[in-house]
């Protein structure tokens, strides 16, 4: 589970996607791979490259349909694409909230 509970508080756990870091694995995906950023522009028909190198600078993120059309290519899961980091979130209880 993603809560944790302490006496009255309680913490949840958020997945907070990582740009760097997916950044960095579609690079390696891609030269695992033996695609070139032409070549992923080209299969994802895009106008720019600007795109490609964008996701791989952890600048931008691909849409959820074009990690769809990443997993095809790559033929890995949507998961071994992005690279999430767990933030804690605390929560407080909702007597704490109406009181303050």
């Amino acid at each position: 589970t993603n809560y944790i509970t302490n006496g009255n508080s309680k913490t949840f756990m958020k997945p907070v996607v990582n740009l760097s870091a997916t950044g960095t694995n579609i690079k390696t995906l891609m030269k695992r791979n033996g695609i070139s950023a032409r070549d992923l522009q080209f299969l994802m028909d895009f106008p720019y490259i600007q795109t490609i190198y964008n996701w791989t600078r952890g600048i931008n993120l691909p849409t959820i349909d074009n990690l769809v059309v990443l997993s095809k290519i790559f033929n890995v899961s949507i998961n071994d694409i992005v690279v999430t980091d767990m933030v804690e979130i605390n929560l407080k209880p909702a007597a704490a909230i109406m009181s303050a």
